[in-house]
C-alpha cells in the first residue's frame, strides 16, 4: 500500500510525499511520549509480535450508535479493526484493515473515531506494561 502524506512545510505552503509506510516517533503524535512501555526502544508495526504476559482488558469504549445519515442509506455492519493499545492503557492508532467486500469509509472513519476513544489496562511483559496492537471490532446495527 502506498500513501500520500500532505502536510504544511516551515511556510505554511501545503506539501505531499509518497511513502511506502509510516513510523510514529515518540513525541510526534500528542499521546506518544508515554505510549512505549519502560523496556520498548520502538513502535511496534501491525502485525509485529510483542511478547507479553497478560492481554489488554478492556475498561471503556463507547457505544457503536450508526448515525441516522448512515442507517439512511443503508450503510451499517461490523468493522475490525486493529488498534495500537500504549502501556497507558490509551489508544494512540486505529487501522481498519482490507476485506472483502471492502468496510464503507464512513463506517471505517466511524469505527477509528470510536477506537481512538477506548481505553484498556495495558498488556504486560514481566510485570511491566508494554504497547501492543490488539484486534477489536465494532458492530453498527442498522
Amino acid at each position: 500500500m502506498r500513501l500520500q502524506v500532505v502536510c504544511k512545510d516551515e511556510a505554511g505552503q501545503l506539501d505531499t510525499l509518497a511513502v511506502d509506510s509510516l513510523r510514529l516517533r515518540v513525541g510526534a503524535v500528542d499521546g506518544a511520549t508515554t505510549c512505549l512501555g519502560p523496556n520498548q526502544n520502538h513502535f511496534p508495526e501491525p502485525g509485529d509480535y510483542v511478547p507479553f504476559d497478560d492481554f489488554p482488558k478492556q475498561i471503556y469504549c463507547p457505544s457503536a450508535v450508526l448515525p441516522v445519515s448512515l442507517r439512511a442509506r443503508g450503510i451499517s455492519g461490523r468493522v475490525d479493526l486493529v488498534v495500537l493499545v500504549c502501556a497507558s492503557g490509551q489508544v494512540l492508532d486505529a487501522i481498519v484493515p482490507p476485506t472483502n467486500p471492502p468496510v464503507p469509509d464512513e463506517l471505517g472513519q466511524l469505527a477509528v473515531e470510536l477506537a481512538r476513544q477506548c481505553t484498556f489496562s495495558p498488556a504486560r511483559a514481566g510485570g511491566q506494561p508494554v504497547a501492543v496492537w490488539l484486534l477489536t471490532a465494532f458492530i453498527f446495527n442498522p
